[in-house]
């Protein structure tokens, strides 16, 4: 349990900061919109964005691993589109800007908490 709670906090934090690092191109007003934003991540990286990297295996490989960055913007571009109120991206190269440093962002905190999620 204390895993799960330290995950969604670490997820939480992570889009939150990196909206704020990127606010010229990113909005993010809102403790709601942080976690409806979180959960369609969740939700989307969960389910979708698999299917997404089965169906673009050749043009990955093509592009020498690079479109699946193509479709990381693409899903920030998604939830961008689902949320309404309280989150904006402000076109692809904030869309791919704000996927690279949540990505980031991401890996520092889990690798700050690690110990907690043991």
């Amino acid at each position: 349990m204390t895993k799960l709670i330290v995950k969604a906090g670490v997820a939480l934090a992570s889009v939150w900061f990196t909206a704020r690092l990127l606010k010229e191109g990113v909005i993010l007003e809102g403790a709601a919109p942080t976690v409806i934003v979180c959960v369609l991540l969740a939700f989307i990286n969960t389910f979708v964005k698999p299917i997404l990297k089965f169906l673009a295996f050749p043009v990955t490989m093509i592009t020498m691993g690079l479109f699946p960055l193509i479709i990381n913007a693409g899903l920030i571009l998604l939830v961008d589109e689902l949320v309404q109120k309280g989150f904006d991206v402000k076109g692809i190269f904030w869309a791919f800007a704000f996927s690279f440093v949540l990505s980031v962002v991401s890996w520092a905190f889990d690798f700050v908490t690690a110990p907690l999620q043991k």
